[in-house]
């Protein structure tokens, strides 16, 4: 492997580029600690994150025999740098310009394209592909006393198709949520294929909490990262997009690449940094030279556009089926609330006074003063006691026999209402006179 040079060292507002000669891809190569980004080769740079100055070593870092960073992808784990064998459980440390095997595991070379990541520093691995098949398998290195990969026992084991691959994945809080992968179940041992299924599994309840499809539209990104708070991002170089996945709700937004951030060529497991509102990347140019450039990720999030879609699979069926259900449950929602808003209300049918099926009484002279006070805002005592008039009575009589009638019908009614049915009282404008009024609110609204 040919030594290590810096090329180019630019600085354009809030973009720094720099580039490299070197025999193979800056992919894996790439590690986050604190505030400073590390750039392993044959030997070591690092570029700090906040002055986008870049130190370069010529001293040449020791590596095991038949180790190539390639093959290996780097974390930040309990404060050490440490390289993890994209095939199997070997894990080596950075440690004094020397890459350093630290693990006792076997090398099964059964973890083929599994998802790797580290909660709560410890490191897992989740699925992965080896010996024509893939696997659901959740394993943790025990870092603290055997230096080996133990199983993780979980609940919902038989839920996750084997798999391998992911198209992406990302943390909400204790949830890793796993989005669309590949699994070779199918007939043929050795054939895979894409699913666009997921699942979000609880690691400190150890369970999956869910299983799901997956919104078609949502395709798998050539590169991802968590941003760690509200967002994913998920970058799609070759058709210039970003989309934009919001974790509270898992709405999804697009955001429109620049030329310059076009030329990102960070591949699924190659490190991003990040500082504050930047994303530092590998892009390259028309020549080739391989750079490190940084992004702008609020300004991305502010200027992108809702596509009005979730992670989650769009059904139309069960849209279109839900749409009608809850058209039914409105139309009954509503005859529930118009009939108990009818319930104990009065109503009169030809010549009875009812209260929903129940006649309280039949008298057409008494139907007909009411329907005469409905319609009135009010009728007077000489109005009333009309109805009450006849041959020889004297109008002391006639008065007593209306005031007899409105008693008798309040008490016949005050079992089933706690207020008069008629009342009366003193006109508003001139005392002396007497008006009735009949409580309209009993009554339901005729049509």
């Amino acid at each position: 492997m040919n030594k290590q040079s810096v090329i180019v060292i630019m600085f354009f507002l809030t973009n720094i580029s720099w580039g490299q000669d070197h025999l193979y891809s800056l992919d894996n190569s790439l590690i986050q600690k604190s505030d400073t980004l590390y750039i392993f080769s044959e030997t070591l740079s690092k570029l700090d994150l906040k002055t986008k100055r870049i130190l370069h070593s010529d001293v040449e870092i020791k590596f095991p025999i038949n180790f190539e960073l390639r093959d290996h992808i780097p974390f930040y784990l309990n404060d050490k740098i440490i390289f993890l064998s994209k095939i199997s459980g070997l894990l080596y440390e950075y440690r004094n310009d020397s890459i350093l095997r630290i693990d006792k595991s076997f090398d099964d070379k059964s973890r083929i394209q599994s998802l790797n990541l580290v909660y709560n520093d410890n490191l897992y691995r989740f699925g992965g592909y080896g010996y024509f098949e893939s696997t659901n398998l959740l394993i943790t290195y025990d870092h603290l006393e055997s230096n080996q990969w133990d199983i993780v026992k979980y609940k919902g084991f038989e839920k996750v198709i084997p798999f391998s691959d992911v198209g992406f994945h990302f943390m909400v809080e204790n949830k890793l949520h796993v989005v669309g992968f590949n699994s070779s179940t199918d007939k043929f041992q050795n054939e895979s294929k894409f699913y666009n299924n997921g699942f979000i599994y609880d690691f400190d309840n150890k369970i999956i909490l869910d299983v799901f499809k997956v919104n078609p539209k949502i395709k798998k990104p050539e590169s991802y990262i968590d941003l760690n708070n509200e967002y994913v991002l998920l970058f799609y170089p070759g058709s210039n997009k970003i989309l934009i996945v919001k974790k509270d709700d898992y709405s999804v937004s697009e955001y429109t690449m620049s030329l310059r951030q076009s030329h990102l060529t960070n591949k699924n497991h190659t490190k991003f940094g990040v500082n504050e509102n930047e994303i530092f990347y590998v892009s390259n140019d028309v020549d080739g030279e391989i750079y490190i450039r940084s992004m702008d990720f609020k300004s991305i999030i502010n200027n992108s556009f809702p596509l009005k879609i979730s992670i989650f699979s769009d059904n139309t069926l069960i849209y279109l089926i839900s749409m009608v259900i809850g058209f039914f449950l409105f139309i009954i929602f509503v005859f529930i609330l118009i009939r108990n808003k009818n319930k104990n209300k009065l109503h009169i049918n030809g010549s009875g006074l009812f209260i929903n099926k129940t006649q309280i009484f039949e008298d057409e002279r008494s139907i007909e003063i009411i329907r005469n006070l409905i319609n009135n805002p009010y009728l007077t005592n000489l109005e009333l006691n009309n109805y009450f008039s006849s041959n020889g009575l004297n109008l002391n009589h006639i008065n007593r026999e209306k005031n007899k009638f409105i008693d008798n019908l309040n008490i016949k009614l005050s079992s089933y209402f706690s207020q008069d049915f008629i009342t009366k009282e003193k006109d508003e404008y001139d005392k002396r006179m007497i008006i009735f009024k009949i409580n309209k609110d009993l009554f339901r609204k005729q049509s």
